[in-house]
């Protein structure tokens, strides 16, 4: 069924009452499944899938990963859950994000570029411990888990020692989802020696990390090198983080073209490009740059909300069009809690906006489109893709997750049908990127387990936990460099 036909569809009376128009008091609360086979009924599926046989029917999860979607499923032994009124999508994938930040939410809030390293950098990150890491990864990644995400690659520069590393791990692993554990590097002593125009190697330490922590790539926290691209370090330190990636069998994401012009060209001249590499930001990058990274079958990560909120050193918009239109692999991120939202609805929205101001203000005489949607490839469906299969893509995971598809992990997200904020909701996907926020969350599944389910975390013990630990590490933060908020 296509779009319109499922828009027509849904605009039934029965379809309508099936969606919750019958449940006048809002959704009904649901029991914490507790076996490995559960089975939505009557929901509303958005499976991301690139051929969507099913709109409305069943999902039986079977350990874990999907065994059946069809119209009518038999429960036979499974748990029930009436989906009825609930909408069922894959779950949220963000790409980068720096979560050893999270202690310092939005503390700058109001910073521009300059003063996020001076206070992140300089400030606070030379006096990180690994207890101040452990905190943060895990208030930020249950956070992050609240809101939907059930993947999220850490993107971790706060490699003060071993225990630093070790302690992010245990956090991410601790918190009981799905993440990218991405190890960089130190920012004690001199946090500069390693972003401007480095020439120092970063520490080995990743590759006892990977030995120690990540015996292979499977499990539900993997590794990546958070390498040094060419806006930070000379062009032999960039191809020796690569080295130690490739020779370590993990994936590489790095920060280009938002500092330094040039870039990713400079890396395609020098043979460094390839399908193993995330670009992160590439704000600054050209359209050539844009096709070298398509052409060495690399991705993209973007971060509106953050650039937007952020002054940067140079103008302009972030590439959410020419990048979408390049036929890029485009990914989204919050980037820093220290100065930005991080809900997956927020930077849906903030991208939407950006990629829509971009495409009315090209920046050439071009005129502009008289058929908005074609012409810039910015749709919401395209916004729900870049948060949920692109991010699989960029991670390297799309045969596990990112779709509602059978046999793959069931990392799910149950939506309230009957939410106020898009009641009566004409269309999901235009609802969920353009009204939506983490109160329309009903429950959160990782791999079929739930994690959230009547809209709170399931393990309150552990939030009140990362609760206790985040106010210590923030006052020790705060009263060791006597930081003062206003």
């Amino acid at each position: 069924m296509d779009r319109r036909n499922f828009l027509q569809a849904s605009l039934t009376v029965p379809a309508l009452a099936a969606v919750g128009c019958a449940s006048p008091d809002g959704p009904r609360p649901m029991a914490v499944p507790r076996g490995d086979r559960v089975l939505f009924k009557g929901g509303l599926l958005l499976t991301m899938a690139p051929v969507s046989k099913v709109l409305r029917g069943d999902l039986l999860v079977e350990k874990g990963k999907i065994a059946a979607i069809a119209p009518s499923i038999s429960a036979g032994d499974a748990e029930v859950i009436d989906a009825s009124d609930r909408i069922l999508m894959p779950g949220f994938v963000e790409t980068h994000r720096h979560t050893w930040q999270s202690c310092l939410r939005h503390l700058g809030a109001n910073w521009s570029a300059a003063q996020y390293f001076q206070f992140n950098f300089f400030k606070f990150g030379v006096i990180f411990r690994p207890e101040d890491v452990y905190a943060a990864n895990l208030i930020g990644r249950l956070a992050a888990l609240d809101g939907g995400i059930t993947t999220l690659l850490d993107w971790s520069h706060i490699q003060n020692t071993p225990a630093h590393a070790d302690a992010a791990v245990a956090a991410l692993r601790d918190a009981g989802a799905r993440s990218v554990f991405a190890m960089g590097w130190p920012q004690a002593p001199n946090p500069a020696i390693w972003i401007s125009k480095s020439t120092t190697d970063i520490p080995d330490d990743i590759r006892r990390v990977r030995k120690q922590h990540f015996s292979s790539n499977e499990g539900m926290v993997q590794l990546a090198m958070a390498g040094r691209g060419p806006d930070f370090a000379v062009m032999d330190q960039v191809a020796r983080d690569l080295r130690i990636a490739r020779e370590l069998d993990i994936r590489t994401t790095i920060h280009i073209g938002f500092a330094v012009a040039g870039g990713i060209r400079a890396m395609n001249d020098a043979k460094l490009l390839g399908p193993d590499i995330t670009h992160v930001h590439v704000r600054d990058s050209t359209d050539d740059e844009l096709q070298m990274i398509k052409d060495s079958g690399g991705t993209a990560s973007i971060s509106p909300l953050d650039e937007m909120l952020r002054v940067r050193w140079r103008r302009g918009l972030p590439p959410v069009v020419r990048s979408v239109q390049k036929g890029l692999v485009v990914s989204l991120s919050c980037d820093s809690e220290s100065t930005s939202a991080g809900d997956m609805f927020s930077i849906m929205r903030s991208t939407l906006s950006v990629g829509r101001v971009e495409a009315a203000n090209p920046p050439d005489s071009r005129p502009e489109p008289q058929n908005f949607n074609a012409a810039n490839s910015i749709t919401t469906k395209r916004l729900l893709e870049m948060a949920t299969v692109d991010g699989a893509k960029t991670i390297g995971q799309e045969m596990r997750i990112g779709t509602l598809e059978v046999g793959k992990d069931a990392d799910l997200l149950m939506m309230q049908a009957t939410s106020l904020l898009y009641y009566p909701m004409q269309d999901p996907v235009d609802a969920i990127v353009a009204a939506a926020d983490t109160s329309a969350i009903d429950a959160v599944f990782v791999r079929g387990r739930a994690v959230k389910m009547n809209g709170r975390l399931v393990d309150i013990a552990l939030v009140n936990r990362a609760r206790r630990l985040a106010t210590e590490s923030r006052q020790y933060l705060f009263d060791k460099t006597g930081y003062k908020p206003a």
